[in-house]
């Protein structure tokens, strides 16, 4: 019976390995989305992210990465929509070229009269990930 146990548990991490490291391969770095951004013309990338608007049906809708802000223990990347942001739209999928960027974050009113665009932040997956393997209460 333990040894049961013990092939089971071997099996089970085998196969969480396996799926971590093919979630890996379809996440893009808070750094290469920088240097995208910055090494692109007019330092825009255009990106997607997947959110519900109204019921049930997922949505997928377009933006454009402009830029990222950082300061100790924070680190955003700003984007811009045709679409407003609403608050339960938080915790919403950011791709680029279908590889996962973050989670949509932040929504900033800048005044119509200002900007066409809505503004937003994604937190970076890879900084959520780095938080998340450093263990409890090493947040920073």
């Amino acid at each position: 019976m333990n040894r049961m146990r013990l092939v089971l548990v071997v099996f089970i991490v085998a196969l969480l390995v396996n799926i971590s490291n093919a979630f890996a391969d379809e996440l893009i770095s808070f750094e290469e989305v920088e240097r995208l951004i910055y090494s692109s013309p007019n330092h825009e990338v255009s990106a997607y992210f997947k959110s519900v608007e109204r019921g049930t049906e997922i949505k997928t809708f377009k933006a454009v990465l402009r830029g990222v802000h950082t300061e100790p223990g924070l680190k955003v990347i700003m984007f811009v929509t045709n679409h407003g942001i609403a608050g339960g739209m938080s915790g919403s999928p950011f791709y680029v070229n279908g590889k996962q960027i973050g989670a949509l974050a932040y929504s900033f009113n800048v005044p119509r009269s200002i900007s066409d665009w809505f503004w937003g932040g994604i937190s970076p997956l890879s900084m959520m990930l780095q938080e998340a393997d450093s263990g409890p209460g090493n947040f920073s």
